[in-house]
């Protein structure tokens, strides 16, 4: 693989330097929430101003498992916060605060 190729990769998705696990976990989150965000969209609300909420069972049990992730990694990347950049690991611990 050239230097190119494997900075563009990095440039991509630059949590890979600290840890291609964290990376790949952002990765699967990224793309859950998206999926997350694209169900409740298709919630319409009926005329009465409630919303019809259709497979909200299996929606509740990703959102659960994605809140269990996000939170993963942020406990492991403020664990390891000296790995990052000043202006980040204030970041990391003000979200850590929450």
């Amino acid at each position: 693989m050239s230097d190119a190729v494997v900075q563009k990769m990095l440039d991509d998705a630059p949590l890979m330097v600290f840890s291609i696990y964290t990376g790949g976990q952002i990765s699967i989150l990224d793309r859950k929430a998206k999926q997350l965000s694209s169900i409740a969209a298709d919630w319409k609300p009926r005329k009465d101003g409630q919303r019809h909420i259709s497979n909200f069972q299996p929606y509740y049990d990703d959102f659960w498992l994605w809140t269990l992730g996000a939170y993963e990694v942020l406990r492991t990347m403020d664990q390891h916060r000296d790995c990052f950049a000043k202006k980040r690991r204030k970041e990391l611990a003000r979200l850590s605060e929450k």
